[in-house]
């Protein structure tokens, strides 16, 4: 800007066109004269958007232009406060502490000033300015030479404030920008389309093995050769780009500085100019190696888990099988020569022997019975049921055994309980044996009670066992819960410890929970409350004891093949067919069975999983695929009777077309009640000795 000079007249007299700038005086029907060039200026200078003020040689101030009154001062101080105010006096300029500066104009010195910030106007507001102060000149008279003395100033100031507001909120926005950018816990990058970085963040910088991004961009010149662990992974990442516009989860293999490779997740996108033509590609990249990695350790760690359940799964397979085997041997041995017993003597003795069977196939049965709850494959039956019937069988099952203990013994069903019921009787009376045995097991004198009561809820029915024995210190009462745990005073008594851990995790399994009060020296009562909603069919009026043989529920077979390769098993079988009036015959291998069976009709066949030449399901199939016209037709009743009792085995025999199933141990009403539950019709009469 050039220096501002006025003639040192003109300067020091006021103009016309101050009093009225619109150049027209106010007389009526009177031609107005066009406005003079100095009212014109005076009009200009009071209303161009700046602040305008003129000083005199002293230094006062004679001139304030009126866009300085409405905006700078809002309207708030009239003309008359400022005029012969000095730079040093203007309220503005004082707080912005630049008064001194600016007054080296009077020195003949121009000061250009930008982004001044001002505290406090004169109006009480803040704000920023820029600062123009230019020195006035005086000529000789008019003769048109300088004679370089100052006259005065002319103060320009420019209102910047929301210039100024909007870069302060640019700026802002910039550090909180590069804060996060460089923050960020993933890598963030802009390349060039032809593979270089031009930024990047620490993280980034980090994930390829540099100190910092300068090195990282500055060190790489081709990503796809220095960054990717296959450099045409890129080449195809950016056909995909351009093909698609943005890449989303894009799992790759990247190599660090030293070599060394990472899996990461790439996000990008094109940067477009003005055109729509791509100019760079920025994105994100995440590292995943650990994620990778850790995926990998869980596949490797199910897949070790998985082994070893199927290993575990085989081994208690194997175990079941083995004891079932000679267990049923011992029960069924001990069943026939109690038939055939003579004295009392032998009968106990017998007794003995079945009981002690027992207990070793409810161990068996507990074992099983954990691993499958430990490995949530145990699966409840939803049934109709008695519980008057249940109770019953309480109490017969346990008379005898208090009896000889001197204790009584009782089982009650409120009064008003409503008796059918829907759910898993099997389970529910294993608690109920369960607890009622370890009652009777630990009382020594006194009683033992079972009670079933109404519970608030009238789909639950509450459940406890009281008794009269030692009680349990109540630093042990949750300890007896845990697996395999037993209290010290009572190892004397045996057991294994299972029994009430399963208990409780079967009444939480059937939607309770099992609880014990008790003190030592005055019994314990152990307790607990499940759904058992009202049964939707009528409920069956036993759970589990059969029938008398004259009970039975159809027919029994004239005659039965028995394809059994175990001796002891066999002949078992073949000796309660035989005092059961059937006759049988006994194969030991699948092959010999199958010519029997297509050579002579039978009504039934007995048939065991595991065979000397093949297991029981391949001859089943071969029965299956018989002729119509075949001597035992195909559609015989098969009575799978097998020591694989293992979960889902089942399901498996009866899906693969056996009729009915039995796990070993059976007792001889168990065997015989199965047979008649085939409803078989049996052969016209015949022969019907046996052929071994």
């Amino acid at each position: 800007m050039e220096d501002a000079r006025i003639d040192a007249t003109s300067a020091r007299q006021p103009s016309a066109a101050c009093a009225n700038a619109s150049g027209f005086t106010d007389a009526p029907q009177q031609a107005r004269p066009c406005m003079t060039p100095s009212a014109r200026m005076d009009a200009l200078v009071d209303h161009l958007p700046l602040s305008i003020m003129v000083f005199d040689a002293q230094g006062r101030l004679e001139f304030v232009n009126r866009w300085h009154l409405d905006v700078f001062n809002q309207g708030k101080l009239p003309a008359s406060f400022f005029l012969g105010l000095t730079m040093q006096e203007l309220p503005g300029l004082k707080s912005a502490g630049v008064a001194e500066d600016l007054s080296v104009v009077f020195e003949g010195k121009r000061v250009f000033m930008d982004e001044v910030r001002v505290p406090r106007y004169a109006s009480g507001r803040s704000g920023y300015q820029r600062i123009r102060c230019l020195p006035m000149f005086a000529d000789d008279a008019g003769t048109g030479q300088d004679d370089n003395r100052v006259c005065g100033a002319v103060l320009i100031r420019e209102d910047i404030t929301a210039h100024m507001l909007g870069k302060q909120r640019l700026q802002e926005a910039e550090t909180k920008y590069r804060t996060i950018f460089q923050s960020a816990p993933v890598g963030i990058f802009l390349t060039t389309l032809d593979g270089r970085f031009l930024d990047m963040n620490q993280t980034m910088a980090a994930m390829l093995g540099y100190e910092s991004p300068r090195d990282a961009i500055h060190a790489i010149s081709d990503i796809a050769a220095e960054c990717y662990a296959t450099p045409a992974d890129r080449t195809s990442m950016v056909e995909e780009l351009r093909r698609t516009g943005i890449i989303l989860g894009l799992e790759r293999d990247f190599k660090r500085r030293d070599g060394s490779l990472f899996t990461a997740t790439l996000h990008a996108h094109f940067v477009n100019g003005e055109d729509g033509a791509p100019l760079h590609m920025e994105g994100m990249l995440t590292d995943t190696t650990a994620r990778r990695q850790a995926e990998e350790a869980l596949r490797e760690a199910k897949l070790t888990a998985e082994l070893a359940n199927a290993a575990k799964s085989a081994f208690l397979a194997n175990i079941s099988h083995d004891l079932r085997t000679p267990l049923h041997h011992m029960l069924g041995m001990a069943e026939l020569a109690a038939a055939e017993a003579v004295s009392p003597t032998q009968l106990e003795y017998l007794r003995l022997q079945r009981q002690a069977g027992e207990h070793l196939l409810s161990l068996v049965n507990d074992l099983l019975d954990l691993s499958l709850i430990e490995a949530d494959k145990l699966e409840l039956a939803s049934t109709p049921f008695s519980l008057r019937a249940l109770a019953g069988e309480l109490q017969a099952l346990f008379a005898r055994q208090a009896e000889e203990k001197g204790l009584e013994f009782s089982v009650a069903v409120e009064p008003g309980l409503p008796d059918a019921r829907q759910g898993d009787p099997t389970r529910l009376r294993q608690v109920l044996v369960n607890l009622a045995g370890n009652a009777l097991k630990f009382t020594a004198q006194g009683y033992v009670r079972v009670e079933f009561l109404a519970h608030p809820l009238a789909e639950e029915v509450h459940f406890q066992v009281r008794d009269t024995g030692p009680g349990i210190p109540r630093r042990r009462q949750q300890d007896i819960f845990e697996p395999y745990t037993r209290l010290q005073a009572r190892d004397s008594v045996g057991g294994a410890g299972l029994g009430l851990a399963i208990s409780r995790r079967l009444v939480e399994r059937m939607g309770g929970s099992l609880s014990l009060v008790s003190t030592p020296g005055r019994g314990a009562r152990f307790f607990f409350s499940v759904p058992l909603p009202a049964a939707i069919t009528a409920a069956s009026p036993q759970l589990a004891a059969p029938a008398p043989l004259q009970e039975l529920p159809g027919a029994l077979p004239r005659r039965v093949l028995v394809v059994e390769d175990e001796p002891v098993s066999r002949l078992y079988s073949l000796k309660v067919l035989e005092q059961a009036g059937i006759a049988a015959d006994a194969v030991t291998d699948g092959e010999t069975a199958l010519e029997r069976l297509a050579a002579t009709p039978y009504d039934a066949v007995l048939l065991d999983m595991h065979l000397r030449d093949m297991d029981g399901l391949t001859l089943l199939h071969a029965l299956r695929a018989f002729p119509e016209n075949t001597a035992t037709p195909p559609a015989t009743p098969v009575l799978m009777v097998t020591a694989q009792a293992m979960r889902g085995d089942r399901s498996r025999i009866l899906a693969a077309g056996a009729d009915a199933y039995l796990a070993k141990p059976v007792n001889s009403a168990q065997l015989l009640h199965a047979l008649a539950r085939l409803h078989v019709q049996p052969l016209p009469p015949g022969d019907n000795s046996p052929r071994t």
